[in-house]
């Protein structure tokens, strides 16, 4: 490696005529000669580049490269906070044209006015039982385990949680039947707290519950605050359809869609039975168990409600 940073000094034999003084018999003299390697040190290193940056491409290249091979899931999980659910979810993404039509389409069940067969279809993409959580997934989901319901009925220590983006789609259709409130509490029934069957409760006065006008504002500004903060970066077009005159939106987007049905196949696979979700909902408070604290006018609210529940009708 000597060569790297230094030559050999190097040396040529005089010729007797370009040795002033000297006779032409005698010692024969060495005259230092610069070489013109004297620099090759230098050319080692230009001639070593090419190999130095194509390791450093190396190396840096794949990083990219090693996201797009990376799951869905893990995509999401790095962009979102913490969630027991991505740990096991077997996710896919599809490519999908969401239905973003301004116009009915007889087809679409979820544009249809009321009947048994939407009131199904809401009710089969709204309703989740609960899951239980780990104290870790209470702990990494930024909550206490004081104050946090824990399942009484395991030897290990479990808390009751829920998908959230079932509660989003509950609150999708309180809105809806809200809109449609002629069909729903007028005509047919009043189904308040939960999404159950149709036919269960008719409570023709339902819309004077106390709790209904507060429990669709809270819908709203769930879907509100979701949208917000999920907001969609996808871009919508403009084009010219026949009988209008100004340009008109184009909603039909090419999406990456989650596919409906891993989701849920998962919530199949860790929702709590039937008999357990009933369980949940009979669950009495511990006595002096930690209280968290409710806003102001809460329990007068809680409270009318609890003696509307008295005087209504249920057959």
């Amino acid at each position: 490696m000597k060569m790297l940073y230094q030559e050999e000094p190097k040396y040529a034999l005089l010729s007797q005529s370009s040795a002033p003084g000297r006779e032409s018999e005698g010692p024969i003299a060495l005259e230092y000669v610069p070489s013109r390697q004297c620099h090759r040190g230098h050319g080692v290193w230009v001639s070593w580049t090419p190999w130095i940056m194509s390791i450093i491409v190396a190396v840096l290249l794949p990083s990219p490269l090693m996201n797009i091979r990376r799951s869905p899931v893990d995509l999401i999980a790095e962009l979102n906070t913490f969630s027991p659910i991505y740990q096991d979810i077997n996710l896919h993404l599809d490519p999908t044209v969401p239905d973003g039509s301004l116009w009915d389409n007889a087809t679409n069940i979820w544009r249809q006015d009321p009947s048994p067969e939407v009131d199904a279809a809401w009710h089969g993409i709204s309703m989740s039982n609960p899951i239980l959580l780990s104290r870790e997934d209470i702990f990494k989901l930024g909550k206490s385990v004081k104050g946090s319901v824990q399942w009484p009925y395991s030897s290990e220590e479990l808390y009751v949680g829920k998908m959230n983006g079932f509660h989003l789609l509950h609150c999708l259709n309180a809105i809806r039947q809200t809109v449609f409130s002629e069909y729903y509490w007028r005509v047919k029934k009043f189904v308040y707290a939960r999404d159950i069957s149709a036919d269960v409760l008719d409570r023709p006065n339902g819309t004077t519950h106390p709790g209904h006008m507060p429990h669709v504002r809270h819908c709203i500004d769930v879907l509100r605050q979701e949208l917000m903060c999920t907001f969609s970066l996808d871009v919508h077009t403009f084009t010219w359809v026949e009988h209008y005159s100004t340009p008109m939106a184009d909603f039909m987007l090419q999406r990456q869609c989650r596919r409906w049905d891993d989701i849920v196949r998962w919530k199949e696979l860790h929702q709590m039975s039937d008999e357990d979700n009933e369980r949940v909902d009979r669950l009495q408070k511990p006595h002096g168990v930690f209280e968290n604290i409710l806003p102001e006018g809460a329990a007068e609210l809680l409270g009318k409600t609890a003696e509307w529940l008295k005087h209504s009708h249920v057959d």
